[in-house]
C-alpha cells in the first residue's frame, strides 16, 4: 500500500497521450457500480424530470476506448469481476436502457493489487498478461525516471502500449501489484 501503483499508471498514461480512468469497487459493490444505474434529471426550465441512464466508470472506458485502472481489482466483487471480464475479453455487454455496449478500440484494463496475484481467482488471473512489481516507489522517483532515464523510454512505451492495437486479445492488460504480500 502507498508504493504509488496508481500515480504511476496514471503518469505513464500522460506520458504517452492515453485516456485514463480509476474505478475502486469492493466486495459488496453492485453491478450498478461499475455499469451505471437510472438516475432522476431534472429540465431546469420546465422542471419537468424524467429518467436517464448514467454510465458507469466502466462503460464510460469503454466507449471512450481508454486505459481502465481497476484499483484493488482482486476485491472487487462477483458482480463487478463478471462486467470486466465481458469487456476484457472484447464481448461487452447491454445495459438496462437497452444499449449494447463494447469495447472501443485502445481500451484495456490495468489492475492493481497490494496481494500476490497467484491469490486471485483464476478467472481474473488468466486474463492479465503480466505483473510489474511496485516494490518501494520513493516520493520523487517519477521525477527521476524523466529526467534520468529517457533511454528507456522506448522500451516501457512498447510495453505499456502493446494493447492499444490489439485490445480484443487481452494483450493490454496488465496487472500492477505492491510488494505488502
Amino acid at each position: 500500500a502507498g508504493t504509488g501503483k496508481t500515480h504511476f499508471v496514471f503518469q505513464m498514461c500522460e506520458l504517452f497521450d492515453q485516456v485514463c480512468m480509476r474505478a475502486a469497487f469492493h466486495d459488496t459493490s453492485s453491478a450498478d457500480e461499475a455499469r451505471g444505474t437510472w438516475v432522476q434529471q431534472v429540465d431546469p426550465e420546465t422542471g419537468s424530470s424524467q429518467m436517464v441512464f448514467n454510465d458507469g466508470p466502466l462503460v464510460v472506458a469503454m466507449l471512450e476506448g481508454a486505459t481502465l485502472i481497476a484499483d484493488e481489482v482482486n476485491r472487487w466483487s462477483e458482480e463487478c469481476l463478471t462486467l470486466l471480464y465481458y469487456a476484457m475479453d472484447g464481448k461487452g455487454f447491454v445495459l438496462p436502457d437497452g444499449r449494447e455496449i463494447l469495447p472501443a478500440d485502445g481500451f484495456r484494463v490495468i489492475g492493481t493489487s497490494n496481494d500476490d496475484p497467484e491469490c486471485f481467482p483464476e478467472g481474473l488471473r488468466s486474463r492479465f498478461t503480466g505483473n510489474i512489481l511496485v516494490d518501494d516507489l520513493a516520493p520523487g522517483l517519477w521525477e527521476k525516471f524523466k529526467n534520468d532515464a529517457p533511454a528507456l523510454l522506448p522500451m516501457i512505451k512498447e510495453t505499456f502500449m502493446r494493447g492499444k492495437e490489439d485490445a480484443y486479445n487481452r494483450k493490454g492488460a496488465e496487472c500492477i501489484t505492491g510488494r505488502e504480500w
